[in-house]
C-alpha cells in the first residue's frame, strides 16, 4: 500500500453540458395573468404598472442557481482531474478504517500530504502510514523533488538519502498520490455552491460502486469541484460492509471507515526546501567545466566528461589540494583507469576515472 503513491495516473474529466430552461413558462404563464388583473381596475395608469409583475420572475430566475444538467449530474474519471491546470497546491488526504474478523478487530490510519509549486518547479511528499508489523505504530516517509535532486527521509531516525540526475527536473508531476485508485466519480447530485478553502466550489453528493469501492457494500460521498477550472478541491468518501482499508482485508472481515482529501493554497506561492542536513558532503566536490550526464546517489557522484584521464587526474589533484583534501597513497593507473585516493578531517574521497566509448567517465565516492 505505500507504494501506491508512485502510481501517476493521468485521466480526462468529462463534465456534461448542456443548459435546460429555468423558469420560462413562468415567465410565459404567470406574467399574462397579472397584466389582465391591474387592467380592470384602470385603463389609463395601469398599464405601466402591469410591467412591473412581469419583470419579477424573470429577476428571481436569473438569480436562482441555473438548474442546468452540469449542475445535476457530474460524472468524474479522475479526481485528480485538472491539477496539470494549477500552479501550485497543497493537498491533504487522511483516511481511518475499523473492522473485525473473528473476534479480531483491527483499525488504522494515514495521513497524506502533498505541496507542488510549478516555479521553481518542486514537490514534497509526505507519508504516514501503519507499520506492518505493529498497528500500534505508524511508518514515516518524506520525498522533496527540487530541480534536478532528489531527497528521502525515512525510519525513526529519518535518515536521508539524496540522489540526482541531469535533466530530471522535466520528470517532475504533479498529484504523486490521488485518490484516483478508487476510480472516478459517477452521477454525483448537485447540491449548490460552496467556497472550500476560498476556492468557488459546486458541491455534489454521490454513490459509488467503481474500483476498490465495488466490493463494499454501502459507499457515500461528497465532492467539491471547482467553479473555474473543474478540479476537486475537497471529496470525502465513508464506507461499510468491508474489514481493512477499503475492504481490501480478509472476505470474513466486517468494517468501515472514511477519508478526506482536498486541496489548499490553490495558485499561491509556496517555499520547498530540502531537509536540512541532507545536502550530501559530495556537493561541494569539484565538478570538470564540461561535465554532463550527471548523477548522485548518496555519497556517490557520476558524471562524464570529454577530457582525457590524465588531464582529469591533474584537475583532482590540483582542485583538491586547493579545497583541503590530502592525498592517500599513490595513484593507481590501469590503462584508460585512473584511481585516485584522498583524506580530509573524518572524510574519505575516491576518485575513479575510466575512459569509455569516446568520452571520460568519472566517479566520486566518499566515506568516513
Amino acid at each position: 500500500m505505500i507504494r501506491r503513491y508512485w502510481l501517476l495516473l493521468t485521466l480526462t474529466i468529462f463534465l456534461t453540458l448542456a443548459l435546460a430552461a429555468c423558469g420560462g413558462k413562468g415567465s410565459d404563464t404567470a406574467p399574462a395573468k397579472e397584466t389582465a388583473a391591474p387592467v380592470t381596475k384602470a385603463t389609463a395608469p395601469k398599464p405601466p404598472a402591469a410591467t412591473k409583475p412581469t419583470a419579477v420572475p424573470a429577476v428571481k430566475s436569473t438569480e436562482a442557481p441555473a438548474a442546468t444538467s452540469e449542475e445535476d449530474s457530474l460524472s468524474l474519471a479522475s479526481r485528480d482531474t485538472g491539477l496539470d491546470q494549477l500552479g501550485s497546491y497543497r493537498a491533504t488526504w487522511h483516511a481511518e478504517w475499523k473492522s473485525t474478523d473473528q473476534g479480531k478487530t483491527d483499525q488504522g490510519t494515514w495521513d497524506w500530504a502533498e505541496e507542488y509549486t510549478s516555479d521553481p518547479k518542486a514537490r514534497h511528499l509526505s507519508m504516514q502510514t501503519p507499520d506492518s508489523s505493529d498497528s500500534t505504530k505508524s511508518s514515516t516517509f518524506e520525498m522533496w523533488q527540487i530541480g534536478d535532486t532528489t531527497y528521502m527521509q525515512s525510519g525513526e531516525d529519518l535518515q536521508c538519502l539524496s540522489f540526482a540526475s541531469e535533466g530530471s527536473e522535466k520528470d517532475i508531476q504533479k498529484s504523486g498520490f490521488s485518490p484516483s485508485m478508487l476510480g472516478g466519480i459517477q452521477d454525483a447530485k448537485y447540491v449548490g455552491r460552496d467556497t472550500v478553502n476560498g476556492v468557488p466550489t459546486k458541491h455534489y453528493k454521490y454513490t459509488s460502486k467503481a474500483g476498490i469501492l465495488a466490493a463494499l457494500a454501502d459507499v457515500s460521498g461528497e465532492t467539491w469541484v471547482a467553479t473555474d477550472g473543474g478540479y476537486v478541491v475537497k471529496d470525502t468518501v465513508t464506507w461499510k460492509g468491508g474489514g481493512g482499508f477499503f475492504g481490501m482485508g480478509s472476505s470474513t472481515a466486517t468494517g468501515g471507515g472514511s477519508w478526506t482529501w482536498e486541496l489548499a493554497d490553490v495558485n499561491k506561492p509556496i517555499a520547498i526546501k530540502p531537509p536540512e542536513g541532507c545536502e550530501g558532503s559530495q556537493l561541494d566536490l569539484p565538478i570538470m567545466p564540461d561535465a554532463s550526464e550527471k548523477s548522485r546517489f548518496g555519497d556517490m557522484t557520476t558524471y562524464k566528461t570529454a577530457g582525457k584521464p590524465t588531464d582529469v587526474a591533474t584537475f583532482y589533484k590540483e582542485e583538491l589540494a586547493a579545497a583541503g583534501w590530502q592525498p592517500e597513497g599513490e595513484p593507481t593507473e590501469m590503462g584508460d583507469v585512473v584511481i585516485l585516493n584522498f583524506a580530509k578531517d573524518d572524510q574519505k574521497l575516491s576518485v575513479m576515472i575510466t575512459a569509455s566509448d569516446g568520452a571520460t567517465q568519472v566517479i566520486l565516492t566518499v566515506s568516513k
